[in-house]
């Protein structure tokens, strides 16, 4: 897969959403949901960030931060409105993956 193509990022991001769909249906998980619903935003942002020709990070923590991402994409894009919501999900691609970063919970 070349990593300048946004149309293959766009399938991956395609195919993702349709894993985080499936996982919803009922009987629903959220936690397991919740990662490839990232995975998908996180995709679809660098598929915009290729076309629009702009660098984002690629290693680290840095490259999986849908806000990050979003700041990079100007502000004038008609894209970008979408991908300011899609980013408040970014806690959630790990949250119910590894205990310790589980966003707080109203607990009883």
């Amino acid at each position: 897969m070349s990593s300048s193509d946004p149309g293959l990022w766009l399938d991956l991001a395609t195919s993702d959403a349709t894993a985080a769909r499936r996982l919803l249906t009922p009987p629903a998980s959220l936690p397991q949901a919740a990662y490839p619903a990232q995975q998908a935003a996180e995709k679809a942002i660098k598929a915009r960030l290729i076309a629009l020709r702009i660098a984002f990070p690629r290693h680290g923590g840095r490259g999986h931060d849908l806000v990050g991402l979003t700041n990079l994409v100007p502000a004038g894009d008609t894209a970008r409105p979408l991908f300011e919501e899609l980013s408040s999900i970014t806690p959630w691609a790990t949250a119910f993956r590894y205990p310790s970063d589980d966003p707080p919970r109203k607990r009883t």
